[in-house]
Order: structure tokens, then sequence, then C-alpha cells
């Protein structure tokens, strides 16, 4: 086929000449030469001899890879399945003064070059479109990648790319004097998470990864390589990191340039990044280039083992970031840091979701829980804990059926917990609710019905995909799914039931913005036993409630989606509780997983069981550990949803379950707890490691004060804490921390064992 050059195919991709001018690359707007330079070299670089990532060769051409994914910010190939090719730095020849690239591909591409006096220290990568590289101010060095990203309309294949060294004839200029400096700038940083995911890059993220985020790809560095590092420093300590990623909210920021060479928002100083701006000023209307409402300033993110271990931070917060490719004279620092909240949308203003997945703000600042009534019999709590030193200012959002709005604003005192009977908020109504606040919180939302009643943790951040391994139809029993779209347009949603010996069944329905919907499960699949996985267009929250034919129920957030490891706190074989362990297999083939029981009293045990593709076993611990209390270890080599469900009481007619942490960590945060009357609470830690952990225990009361208690769980053990023994007749919330990694629950009954409720720890920080 014959292959038209770079300027005949999609956005930004073109033959291309680069000019520079000084020790930074810089766009000049001017027309092309009207005659061919002299003295031309052309050196062809073929895909063959390209560092791959996210391709592959065939015939010599560089294809994206089936097993290729889009990377972690799809504003860069709008979310297609993508991957680099990287070629060698070429040396230019000593008479050069201009060269020219051209790239024979096809398809959805894009061309970036980078120049070097050296060969060891690298200008940034510059866009191919329109610009020009002048090779006369020393410039000796030329480097050249491509990414490739498939479309639905073609595959993108890449053959070579061509560098054309010329003479112009001009005479070769003298590189501007520069400060030999590294400018510092103050920024505000979130957490990248994201483990398990890819960066821009390529890169697997791995948990406690080192790297970071910055809103411009000119400066992604290729794994593994530093060519451009930030320095950090935060609280007297300080860590180096290479910039690996794009984002977190802009992909056209180079914010540490000149004015002039910015990619886009060249209205704004130097230093000043357009996230900022937008929510400060309300620069481009508050949105960033995609359209979307910037909520919170995040201008830079930080991987976990930065963020956690080197700089040793626990949320969001200002750090000083130091540009270690550029030379410029640092910024004045402010005196004082200003104070960051998460900043609401104006009413009625959609936000849409570009061609990137919109950041959630900081881990513990925004809240979503799908469930809610104050109809009859429902009583709806919402409790709120803000571990922090300062108040914090909490905003709560009950999203109603028919889309409307109704908001509620309180004010948190520090180191306490606060609790909000939604009845008299919102009277005889149901609802789904989001809460934001300006500092990082902990939320719980507790019902109580009949004798009986359930708790959980809400979720920090809508997702498209839900699962959970409890769902039973039968013996007078009814489910529920609860599907919450805070979002500002209509969610599409397909659940797929995995019934017990019985196979798939699939049920779609439609999410309206800003409100819920709920689907009777016993309606589509009756008298079963099932597990379900939930995926959206949207993102939505989702959670299931199971309420038993004597009376009692359980519910709460579900999984959000399958892992290879479960961890359980709570667990007993002991007279009046029965114990029930669902595994479900979202996958296709049979899974081996195994099940370590953390006895509190006695050896550990272990035991294996298989569960079938697209199904699910229910696993009964009586027979592996009669008359114990334990937690519980799970894995498994493909990701699988595991829940425990417990009956108690009077004739068994109590429940409480839900899903499992799927993994362990060294804080763990419980909002909800109480010791006043009818309410027996114990808290629960169970450690699944081979080394015995020491915990503090802090309890926050709802005047402020705090009592704090040691302990120490055994390894492959647990312990119970009598919370009502420590802290008697009081409205609590927990703090946990160990320096083993550990997982935490709570549980709570009362009338007698005939009702109670469950729920697991929440992690901000490990």
């Amino acid at each position: 086929m014959p292959w038209p050059k770079a300027g005949a195919v999609l956005r930004r991709s073109g033959s291309i000449t680069l000019v520079v001018l000084s020790a930074l690359v810089v766009l000049v707007a001017r027309p092309l030469y009207a005659e061919a330079p002299s003295q031309a070299l052309r050196i062809d670089l073929p895909a063959s001899g390209a560092d791959l990532v996210g391709l592959t060769l065939i015939e010599g051409q560089a294809r994206v890879a089936a097993t290729a994914e889009a990377l972690s910010h799809p504003a860069l190939a709008e979310g297609a399945p993508s991957g680099w090719a990287t070629f060698e730095p070429i040396s230019a020849p000593p008479s050069s003064t201009l060269a020219t690239i051209e790239a024979r591909a096809t398809g959805t591409f894009e061309l970036e070059a980078r120049v070097s006096r050296d060969g060891a220290t690298w200008d940034a990568w510059l866009a191919a479109s329109g610009a020009s590289l002048d090779l006369g101010s020393g410039a000796r060095f030329v480097q050249v990648r491509v990414l490739l990203a498939d479309s639905a309309e073609a595959p993108a294949v890449l053959a070579s790319v061509a560098i054309l060294f010329a003479d112009d004839g001009r005479q070769a200029q003298t590189a501007a004097a520069v400060q030999d400096a590294n400018p510092t700038v103050r920024v505000w940083a979130t957490r990248e998470g994201l483990v398990g995911g890819r960066t821009a890059n390529g890169r697997r993220i791995v948990e406690r990864d080192r790297f970071v985020a910055l809103p411009s790809r000119r400066v992604l560095a290729k794994d593994g390589t530093k060519d451009y590092q930030v320095k950090l420093s935060y609280n007297g300590r300080t860590a180096t990191a290479p910039v690996y990623d794009v984002g977190p909210w802009n992909t056209q920021d180079n914010y540490w340039d000149l004015p002039a060479s910015r990619d886009v928002f060249k209205d704004l100083p130097r230093f000043v990044p357009q996230a900022w701006a937008a929510w400060k000023d309300n620069h481009n209307g508050g949105r960033d280039q995609f359209g979307r409402w910037v909520s919170f300033p995040a201008s830079i993110d930080i991987a976990d083992g930065t963020f956690w271990d080197d700089l040793g931070m626990k949320t969001s917060d200002w750090v000083d970031v130091t540009f270690l490719w550029v030379n410029a004279a640092s910024p004045v620092a402010p005196a004082t840091n200003p104070k960051v909240a998460v900043k609401p949308a104006p009413a009625g203003v959609p936000s849409p979701a570009g061609p990137a997945t919109q950041p959630e703000p900081p881990a513990g600042q925004r809240w979503y829980f799908a469930e809610g009534s104050t109809k009859a019999p429902f009583q709806t709590w919402l409790l709120l804990q803000n571990p922090n030193r300062e108040p914090a200012q909490a905003t709560l959002s009950y999203m109603l059926l028919d889309g409307t709005t109704r908001t509620q604003t309180l004010t948190l005192k520090p180191t306490s917990r606060t609790s909000i009977f939604a009845n008299q908020v919102l009277p005889d109504a149901e609802f789904s609710t989001r809460i934001e606040s300006d500092r990082p919180i902990l939320a719980e939302r507790a019902m109580y019905f009949r004798k009986d009643g359930h708790a959980t943790a809400g979720a920090m951040r809508p997702e498209t995909k839900w699962c959970f391994a409890d769902g039973w139809t039968k013996d007078g029993d009814d489910t529920w799914l609860l599907l919450q779209n805070p979002g500002t347009e209509t969610a599409r949603v397909s659940i797929g039931f995995m019934v017990e010996g019985g196979g798939l069944v699939r049920h779609t329905v439609d999410v309206p913005p800003t409100s819920r919907r709920s689907v009777y499960a016993n309606l589509v699949v009756p008298n079963a036993s099932f597990a379900a996985c939930i995926e959206s267009d949207r993102p939505i929250v989702v959670e299931r409630a199971r309420y038993g034919a004597g009376g009692g129920g359980s519910g709460g957030t579900v999984a959000p989606g399958p892992s290879r490891t479960w961890y359980f706190a709570e667990g007993s074989t002991q007279p009046g509780a029965q114990t029930s362990m669902a595994i479900a297999n979202p996958s296709g083939d049979p899974v081996s997983v195994e099940i370590v029981y953390l006895v509190e009293s006695g050896e550990s045990r272990k035991r294996s069981v298989t569960v079938p593709g697209m199904g699910k076993v229910v696993v009964d611990p009586a027979v592996d550990v009669p008359n114990q209390r334990f937690g519980l270890a799970l894995s498994a080599p493909r990701p699988i949803v595991a829940e425990r469900a417990m009956t108690f009481g009077p004739g068994g007619i109590g429940m409480h379950g839900g899903t499992a942490a799927a993994s362990t960590a060294r804080r763990w945060y419980l909002a909800e707890g109480s010791t006043a009357p009818p309410f027996q609470e114990w808290l629960l830690v169970a450690n699944p490691g081979s080394v015995a952990a020491a915990a503090t225990v802090d309890f926050m009361r709802d005047d402020g004060s705090v009592v704090q208690k040691q302990y120490t769980v055994p390894a492959l053990g647990r312990i119970s804490v009598n919370v009502n023994a420590e802290v008697p007749n009081a409205a609590v919330s927990t703090l946990v921390t160990t320096d083993q990694p550990v997982v935490a629950e709570r549980s709570m009954y009362w009338n007698d064992m005939a009702g109670g409720s469950n729920a697991v720890g929440v992690v901000l920080d490990r």
C-alpha cells in the first residue's frame, strides 16, 4: 500500500520541521522554506529498531498489541488501546542547522521529538505539528517517539520515521544565557493510587510505586529512565521522583514554562497551574481543558510509595516541587498556604466526562451512599467522623427518586463524631446521598427497621463495575440492588446474576442522573442463591440489601470489582451464631481458593475450595473451626468476590454481613459506634501476618474527647475488644493504628441479639 506522509492522517500528526532556539525547545510560527536546504542528509529509522511499549512488530511494522491497554489518562489517545515507539537518539552532522522529521504511518498517531546538546540532558518533548527546530544554537542530538492508538476507523500502523538534517545557509545562533537554577513551586498535590493500572508511558503501577504525574506530555519520561524528574519537599522530608504519568486534570498544561511556550492557557502566568486558577479564580469558567468542573486544584499526582513512605503524607496537601529540567528563578512562595476544599459545581451546570475520566477528590473528601429511606419502618442515620485536629465543613446532598436534590451543611468538631437523623431532615422519602467535605472525614450510614438494622461505610468514588457474592431469594428472603447515579447523564446498567448451579441471567436498567433505582432480585432470579456483577457505561454506586423472612436484614456497599485476596476480621461458630461464606468466580474457568482461618484461641487452619466458572459456592466454617471466633484470609490465582454472612439471636432472626477488605492496612477508621443502651459494640482486629501486631486504638466521642487503648494482635490470629467496657455509655468513632498490616471490623448488637450490624473499616492512608 502507498504510505502517505503523516500530514494526511488524523489529529496533530504530520510531517514536521523542528527548530531549537535556546536551551528550551520553542515553537516558532513561520512558513516553511520555499527552497530545499542544501547538503541534506536523510536518516531512516525502521520501526523494528524502536523500543516498543504496548506495540508489537508484524512484518516489520509496529502495531498496537492485542494485549495493549488504554493508558491511565485516556485523553492521550481518546481511551483507545495505545502504545509508544521510542527511537534511539541520533547525532546530528556537525554542519547541519535544521532537522525535518517525517513518519510513514497510518491511523491515529502522534509524532514528538526532543533535542540535546550532550546526549544526556534533554529539552522537553515537543508535539510535532508545525514546529521548527534550529540546530544552529548547539543542539547536536535528536530523538523521536510516536504514540500509536487504534481507532474505530482503522488500526494504527508505523513503518518508519525519517530525520532530514540540512544546512539552510543561516549562521549558527548563540544560545541565550540561562540562570543555572531549578525553580521550586508550591502546588496542591494528590495521591495517584491506581495500583494495577497503567501510566501514560505504559508502566504497570505496583503497590508503593514511586513516580509523579504532571499535566503535560512534554516531560513524560520513558519507564525506567530519569530524563525528567522533580524534587518534592514536604514537612522537612524530601524525595526525587521521575515523571511517568500525565494528569491529574489537564494533559496540555506545561505551567513551568513561559506563557508563550505553554501549549494552552497562554494567558496564565508562569508557574500558575490551570487547575489552581480554575478552582481559585474561575479561570476558563472554573473548568479544565476538557470542560470538566475543577472541584479541587490538584496540580501534581504522587505515587503511593513516594506519597506515604518517602514524604510521610497522609492526605492531599501543599508540596514544594522543584522542576529539575528547568532553568529559571523560583517564584515567591506564599506566606501561608491557602485552605483547599471541594468546590461544588453550580446547580444545573453539566460537567462533561471529556476524553479523560474526571479525577476524584482526595480520599475522604467525598462519600456516596446508594441506599437511604425514611419511609416506615426505616430509620436512617448518617455518621460522620472527623479525625482531624481542625473543624471540617461537610455538605450532604440527598438525591431523590425524581432527580431533585436537597442539601444540608454541617460543621464537624475536631476528633469527634457527628450523627445526623435523616428522618428529621427528609421525612417519608427514598434517596441516595453524596457527602463532600473540605477535609478528609469518614462516613457511614446505619438503617434500623423492626428489631434489626444494618450499617455500611460509603463508597469514596463511583465506579463502572461492582460485584457481590451473597444474594438469596429463597425461603421467603428478599434481595434488593440499589443503584445510585450521581452524574449528569443517564447510566445504562447491565447486571449479570451468577446463579448457583443455574448459569448466568442478565438484566438491564437505566438510572437517571442525580437519582437512584432499586432492582428487586426476586423478580429476576426467584428462589435462587446467586452472586452478581454490575457494569455501567457511567460511574455509579451500588449497594445490596437483604431482608429475611424472620424480620432481620443486612446490607451495604458492594465490592468495586473482584480481587485475588480478601480479608475478614469477624466470624463465629460459637453457640448462638451461624457464619457462612459466599465465594463467587466471575471468570469463565474454575478457580481454587485457599481459606485461612485466623482463630482467636488456638492455631490457624487452612482449607481449599474450587469455585466453578461464572458460579458461586457457600462455605460453612463450622465444619472447619467449630465453636471458635475467627477472622479469615482468602487468596486465589484469579480475581474472586467473597462475602461473609452471620445470623444470631433467638431463632437466628438477627443477621449481618458484607463484603470483605481486598487488602490489609495499618490504619483503619470506623465512623459508627455506640455503647449507650441498648447497644453492645465489639471491635474485631485480625492479623494474617506472621508477626504479632501492636495496635493503638483511639475511641473518638461526640464531645471531641479521645480514649486511647493498646492491644496486641497475635500472628495468624485475631482479637475481640469489648468497646462497652473501654468507653461506656458513649457514641464513638474509632481509629485503629498498627505496626503490622491487619484488617478491622465493628459489630454491634441490640434487642437481646435479635438485631445487629457489622461494617469493615475504611482505609484513607496505609
